[in-house]
């Protein structure tokens, strides 16, 4: 529950920063996310900006910046290829 709740808290304190990011496809903010969800695969930055811009809408849609970071942390984590090659929390 500790990587999730800093993984959170990471998204929450950049929210703006990887909003801009996910929409422009990469970035800083997003590469350190990914770090701090210990994905081994290489690919992985690509392979979640690209979830999250197919779910954009949904994800960034609420206004409570906590249910945003907790949608996009599901999201990939419910995701197979993201919930295999990163390190999976309970959510």
């Amino acid at each position: 529950m500790a990587r999730y709740t800093e993984q959170k808290f990471y998204i929450v304190a950049n929210y703006h920063d990887i909003k801009k990011e996910i929409a422009r496809g990469s970035g800083e903010h997003i590469d350190a996310l990914i770090s701090l969800m210990e994905c081994a695969n290489q690919g992985s930055n690509a392979f979640f900006v690209s979830l999250v811009q197919e779910h954009y809408d949904r994800i960034f849609e609420d206004k409570d910046l906590e249910i945003s970071a907790h949608n996009m942390l599901q999201l990939a984590y419910d995701n197979h290829h993201m919930g295999s090659s990163c390190q999976a929390v309970i959510i």
